[in-house]
C-alpha cells in the first residue's frame, strides 16, 4: 500500500518515466521513417531495374506512362517484399512501395523516385508502413525502465553549495572521510535553506572541536548546520551551562547567571529585553532582588552574592559582567558567531542611561 506522503514521489517518478517513454517513442518514430526511406532510396537507385524500364519507355513512347504504371506493379510486387528488415526497437514493420495513397490502413511515407530523367521529372513512389503496438510499447518500456534506474542512480555532480561544503570538508584535517563518503553524505544532504556565513563559521567551529570519522557523524552535523542558531542555557552539576547551539562556551557561573536573566528579559519581551544601566549614584535593588533570587537557586558566587544584597545592583557590577560574556564568546567562538550571541545598546533619552538587550532574537533562544 502506497502511504499519501508518497504520492508525491510516485507521481514524479512516473511522470519522469513517461518523458522517457515518449522521447524513445519520438526517436523510434523519426529514426523509423529516416532509415526506413533511405533504405528504399538506395535500393531503387541501385537494384531497381533501370535500364530495363528507360529501354521499354523509349521503344513505345505512346503507351509509357500507362504501362510504365503497370511494369511498376509488377516490378515492386517483386522486388520490395524484404528491403527493409523488421527491427523489434523500430516502430514500423511490414513496409512496401505504393504507387498510390489509397490504402489508408497503412503509414504513409513520401518517397520522390527519379525515374527517366528525360521526359518525366520524377514518380511518387509511397513507402507504406503498418505500426508495431504492444510488442513494440513493452520493449521500449522495459528500454526506458532501465535506462530510468540508470538515471536515477548514476552518480549526480553536486550543486554550487555542496560543491563548497565539498572543498571545505576535504581540506579540514579534522574531517577523516575519503573523497568518495563526503561526495556520497552531500549528494544524499538535501535541504532547501541556503547556507550562509555564519552557518560556515559554526561548521568551521564544530570541527575545530570534534573529529568527524564516520558517515552519519557527517550528516549529524551537516544537519546541525543547517538548522536555526540557538543560544540554549542549561543546568549541569548545579550549575548553568551556556552553548550555541551544540557549541559550548565556557563560563563562570556568575556572569552565566547575569547572562541568563537577560535573556529571561529578552525571550519574555519584558521592555522588550532592554535592561538600563542604573545611575552610578543610585544602585537599583528592585533588580537586584532578581538577581539574588536567580543567584541562590543556580549557585552564583557568594562574594557576588553578597554584594547585590548589600548594595544592590551597580551599573559597574553590570558592565563587569557583560565583559566576561564578551571574553567568554571570542575565546570559544569566531568573531561573526561572537558578535550573534552578545548585546546590543541603545540610549535611553529620558534618563541618558545606556540600555541593553541580547542581539539574539526570542525565539533563538532556549531557557532553563
Amino acid at each position: 500500500m502506497i502511504l499519501p506522503n508518497n504520492y508525491h514521489k510516485v507521481l514524479i517518478f512516473s511522470l519522469k518515466l513517461l518523458v522517457v517513454v515518449l522521447a524513445l517513442l519520438s526517436i523510434s518514430l523519426f529514426s523509423g521513417r529516416y532509415w526506413t526511406i533511405k533504405q528504399y532510396d538506395d535500393f531503387a537507385k541501385s537494384s531497381f531495374p533501370y535500364k530495363q524500364l528507360v529501354e521499354y519507355t523509349k521503344n513505345n513512347p505512346s503507351s509509357a506512362q500507362v504501362e510504365k504504371r503497370q511494369i511498376f506493379l509488377a516490378q515492386l510486387q517483386h522486388h520490395t517484399s524484404n528491403v527493409v528488415e523488421n527491427n523489434k526497437w523500430q516502430l514500423y514493420q511490414n513496409c512496401q512501395l505504393f504507387l498510390s495513397e489509397g490504402n489508408r490502413d497503412i503509414v504513409l511515407l513520401d518517397l520522390y523516385f527519379p525515374l527517366l530523367k528525360d521526359d518525366v521529372k520524377h514518380t511518387d513512389l509511397y513507402v507504406g508502413c503498418s505500426l508495431k503496438t504492444s510488442s513494440w510499447f513493452l520493449s521500449v518500456f522495459i528500454a526506458s525502465l532501465l535506462i530510468f534506474l540508470l538515471w536515477i542512480t548514476a552518480p549526480r555532480p553536486l550543486n554550487q553549495q555542496n560543491l563548497m561544503l565539498f572543498q571545505l570538508l576535504t581540506l579540514d584535517e579534522n574531517c577523516r572521510l575519503s573523497q568518495f563518503e563526503i561526495k556520497s553524505v552531500l549528494l544524499r544532504f538535501t535541504t532547501n535553506v541556503h547556507i550562509n556565513s555564519q552557518d560556515l563559521c559554526y561548521l568551521h567551529s564544530r570541527l575545530d572541536k570534534q573529529a568527524i570519522t564516520t558517515p552519519k557523524a557527517l550528516e549529524l552535523l551537516l544537519q546541525d548546520v543547517v538548522s536555526p542558531l540557538e543560544l540554549k542555557f542549561s543546568v549541569k552539576n548545579d550549575e548553568i551551562q551556556v552553548s550555541l547551539s551544540n557549541l559550548n562556551i565556557e563560563i563562570a557561573s556568575t556572569p552565566a547567571i547575569y547572562w541568563l536573566w537577560y535573556a529571561n528579559y529578552r525571550k519574555l519581551h519584558k521592555s522588550e529585553g532592554w535592561i538600563t544601566n542604573p545611575p552610578s549614584n543610585r544602585p537599583d535593588t528592585q533588580l537586584a532582588q532578581e538577581l539574588i533570587s536567580l543567584m541562590k537557586q543556580y549557585g552564583g558566587h557568594a562574594r557576588a552574592l553578597k554584594e547585590l544584597e548589600q548594595h544592590g545592583l551597580r551599573a559597574k557590577t553590570l558592565d563587569k559582567n557583560r565583559n566576561r560574556i564578551k571574553e567568554a564568546l571570542n575565546n570559544h567562538l569566531p568573531p561573526e558567531l561572537a558578535g550573534l550571541c552578545g548585546f546590543e545598546t541603545i540610549k535611553r533619552p529620558d534618563s541618558n542611561q545606556s540600555a541593553y538587550r541580547l542581539r539574539m532574537e526570542a525565539k533563538s533562544l532556549i531557557l532553563l
